[in-house]
C-alpha cells in the first residue's frame, strides 16, 4: 500500500490526478473562503473534455488497450485485435459532456453537477476496466487500482448526491 505514495513510479493517471486536485482544491477554496462545491461544478464540463480527448490521445498513443477481440470493430493494437477501450472511454465521456450541459438548469443545488458526472464517469470507467488488457499493476482484492478507485469515488459521489438531496 505505500507503493501508492510513490508518484516518482507512475500513479494512479486520472484519478490519482483528480484526487489530489479535489484535495488542493478543498485546501484552495477553505483558504480563500470560496464555496468548494460552486466551483467543482464549474469545473466539472472542462474536466469531462480534457478526459475525453486524453482517451482519444491514448488511441492514439496505443496505450490503455483492451483484451483481444473477435469483434467487426477491433482495431488491431498490440500484436492483435483488440477492444478499444480508449474509444469506449472516450465516447462514453463525450456523451456525459452532452449531457451535463443539456441538463445543467436541472442541477440546483451546487456540486450536484460534480457528483452526477463523477458517479458516472466512474461507472464508465469502471465497466471500461473490464475490457482493458494492458499492464496496470498490481490488483487490489481481485480488481485493478482503476476499478477499486471507481468504487470509492462513485460511493463518496453517491453520498454526496444522496446528501445534498436531504439538505434540499
Amino acid at each position: 500500500p505505500l507503493a501508492i505514495f510513490q508518484v516518482w513510479n507512475g500513479g494512479f493517471v486520472f484519478l490519482g490526478g483528480l484526487v489530489s486536485a479535489l484535495i488542493a482544491a478543498v485546501a484552495f477554496c477553505k483558504i480563500k473562503t470560496q464555496p468548494f462545491w460552486f466551483w467543482a461544478d464549474v469545473a466539472t464540463p472542462p474536466i469531462s473534455l480534457a478526459y475525453a480527448i486524453g482517451r482519444l490521445a491514448c488511441f492514439l498513443n496505443g496505450c490503455c488497450y483492451g483484451q483481444v477481440s473477435k469483434l467487426p470493430w477491433a482495431i488491431f493494437m498490440n500484436g492483435g485485435p483488440r477492444h478499444p477501450t480508449q474509444l469506449y472511454a472516450s465516447l462514453w465521456e463525450f456523451g456525459l459532456l452532452g449531457f451535463l450541459l443539456t441538463q445543467r438548469s436541472r442541477f440546483k443545488t451546487s456540486g450536484v453537477m460534480f457528483n452526477v458526472w463523477l458517479l458516472l464517469h466512474s461507472l464508465g470507467r469502471m465497466v471500461m476496466e473490464l475490457f482493458r488488457a494492458d499492464p496496470r499493476g498490481d490488483l487490489i482484492l481481485g480488481v485493478s487500482l482503476g476499478i477499486a478507485m471507481s468504487v470509492v469515488l462513485a460511493a463518496w459521489a453517491s453520498f454526496n448526491i444522496v446528501a445534498s438531496r436531504l439538505q434540499s
